[in-house]
């Protein structure tokens, strides 16, 4: 059965969506408190977006959570879904404008950041956000809800953050060109604004 662990005799009662979702949501909340320990030592605002996308995965893990326990209790399944779908989504709209936003402000006046922290919370939030994506490819249904398909952006996009941020440290550490840092955080939120359109024009 796929998706399902194989202690599970009932699929159509069974828990296996939620203990899944469980086991993400404590991922993220380790590489949240990394990550935001990490943007605090570094000052990379490239990080703290990295960590505000983080908080904002957590949400949408709570709110795919509550969705699978919603229908698991009866709740209209498809209503259910298309309502936790549209907030995902809008959280996935709110977090690079944050970005941008502020990405923005700091493009003026650069700060000192510290390269090899940047790193080493992202080399580390990275590897969280791989094993998170491993975890929803095994969700029943992942391919037909799109609450399943929105999330698996969320973190997808979370992962690509996190890659980006690695190289912007590894060039600030050598160079100490630290407009790189808003550079980033700006070219994060344009991406994910495109992926987020992308969602939705899919989902029509």
């Amino acid at each position: 059965m796929n998706g399902h662990f194989p202690s599970c005799t009932d699929p159509g009662q069974c828990w296996c969506e939620t203990r899944r979702l469980i086991h993400v949501l404590g991922i993220t909340a380790a590489i949240f408190i990394i990550e935001l320990a990490g943007a605090y030592w570094s000052n990379s605002l490239a990080l703290y977006a990295d960590t505000v996308h983080v908080f904002l995965d957590n949400l949408a893990i709570v709110i795919t959570l509550a969705v699978a326990v919603l229908v698991r209790r009866g709740y209209p399944a498809d209503l259910t879904r298309k309502v936790g779908f549209c907030l995902n989504v809008a959280l996935l709209v709110v977090l690079p404008v944050w970005i941008f936003i502020h990405a923005c402000l700091r493009f003026g006046a650069p700060q000192p950041i510290i390269g090899p922290v940047m790193i080493v919370a992202s080399v580390l939030g990275g590897i969280g956000n791989w094993i998170q994506l491993r975890i929803l490819e095994r969700l029943p249904g992942t391919a037909e809800h799109g609450i399943h398909r929105a999330l698996s952006l969320h973190l997808l996009s979370d992962l690509m953050q996190s890659v980006a941020v690695i190289a912007g440290g590894i060039v600030i550490a050598l160079t100490k060109w630290w407009v790189v840092d808003s550079l980033l955080s700006m070219a994060i939120a344009l991406w994910i604004l495109r992926q987020t359109l992308g969602l939705v024009l899919g989902r029509r």
